[in-house]
């Protein structure tokens, strides 16, 4: 978990002194050497030490954006693992996994130019493979200590719908579904609206 939060802190801090430093951004010179080497270690770990993984290659995806196409296939193919293995065991992983789906859902949608087609089509069906599964995820009301963490992957996968939507050309067919989604979630609560004012309020957003 050390090393995750340390590779993590060194792109999300690259990308700081980016945004700070007029011009064009550079990638991360250290991004070939972490990305992979965060994907292997996530592979061979167990909870709770996957959770730190998973979030410090999300931390990547941020950084680097564009920059981290070669890696989206792998990190999307760990990220369904997990998912696979945890999906009604841990919330906490739900919401990690969601960031993650969050942030290659942009990085794909800004790296048109930067990874082969067929590449790119590949990790928007697996994009759209997880979001299919996270967005049934509900907050239903309190009473457990990780409503939070339900709270916020009902928003991530609310929120990612902005980013689906760029990559609709690779996707027509799922559109429907996704403003279904968001509208649902603004409906009165006895009509099967959202509980949670942050969820609403994402929808809100992506419907701007």
């Amino acid at each position: 978990s050390a090393i995750a939060l340390l590779c993590g802190a060194v792109l999300r801090t690259f990308a700081w002194a980016g945004q700070l430093t007029p011009g064009p951004t550079q990638p991360c010179p250290y991004l070939m050497n972490i990305a992979p080497s965060l994907i292997k270690l996530a592979k061979e770990t167990s909870q709770p030490v996957r959770l730190w993984m998973l979030h410090s290659i999300h931390l990547s995806m941020q950084a680097a954006g564009p920059a981290f196409a070669p890696f989206l296939k792998d990190s999307l193919r760990l990220a369904t693992a997990h998912l696979l293995a945890d999906f009604f065991e841990s919330p906490l992983v739900l919401w990690v996994v969601a960031e993650l789906v969050r942030s290659a859902a942009f990085a794909c949608a800004a790296s048109k130019e930067a990874v082969a087609a067929d590449l790119r089509n590949e990790s928007v069906s697996r994009i759209l493979g997880i979001w299919n599964e996270l967005r049934h995820v509900r907050y239903v009301g309190s009473g457990t200590g990780t409503a939070f963490a339900i709270v916020r992957t009902e928003v991530l996968c609310v929120s990612t719908a902005s980013a689906i939507v760029k990559l609709a050309p690779l996707a027509p067919h799922h559109l429907r579904s996704f403003f279904e989604l968001v509208s649902t979630k603004l409906l009165h609560p006895e009509e099967g609206g959202s509980l949670s004012c942050a969820v609403r309020g994402a929808a809100a957003q992506c419907m701007r």
